[in-house]
């Protein structure tokens, strides 16, 4: 089961970052109108904040990280951050007990934190 699981995070995290990239190369076509409307709210706004190349690139760059920490680290965020899924659930899905999952997540999130505290104004 801890296989399954491991493969569907993996692929969520695949899908995120081809999802990034497909509306980064989107972006880059899209060519704004001349003193076009300015909507307040609707898809206008919608679109500038998910098609905005900076807040792409930083998603693209958190999700590529997700893949560079250590084994348990990285097994314990996929599951946790990617499906969903209750530390319980990942305890009894990866046979360790509950308060190792607990420190591999602090300990994963505390170090994808540390890579990215670079990356300027993440979120």
């Amino acid at each position: 089961m801890a296989d399954f699981f491991h493969l569907a995070a993996h692929k969520v995290r695949q899908v995120l970052l081809d999802l990034a990239d497909r509306r980064r190369r989107r972006a880059a076509r899209e060519v704004p109108e001349p003193g076009g409307d300015s909507d307040s709210g609707g898809l206008a706004s919608l679109a500038g904040q998910t098609l905005d190349p900076a807040r792409l690139a930083r998603w693209s760059e958190f999700h590529a990280r997700v893949a560079h920490p250590p084994e348990d680290e990285r097994q314990v965020f996929e599951l946790h951050d990617y499906l969903e899924l209750p530390q319980a659930e990942i305890a009894r899905s990866l046979n360790l007990h509950p308060r190792k999952v607990s420190s591999l997540w602090v300990a994963g999130t505390e170090r994808l934190a540390d890579d990215l505290d670079g990356v300027e104004s993440f979120l």
